[in-house]
């Protein structure tokens, strides 16, 4: 478990996404 900033970047850029 050791990729969480990989993961937390990921969520951002697809919560921006679905925000534009």
């Amino acid at each position: 478990m050791r990729d969480t900033t990989t993961d937390g970047k990921i969520m951002a850029v697809r919560i921006s996404q679905r925000l534009i």
